[in-house]
């Protein structure tokens, strides 16, 4: 149980880091291209 719940707490943060890195890389892609 507990390790199967770790496993999606890690998986969530991972989701939300790369959701984070896209918005930030393409608000600054927008941002150079005008």
């Amino acid at each position: 149980m507990a390790g199967s719940i770790v496993g999606a707490i890690v998986a969530a943060i991972a989701m939300v880091a790369v959701i984070v890195v896209v918005a930030v890389v393409g608000k600054g892609a927008a941002g150079e291209t005008g």
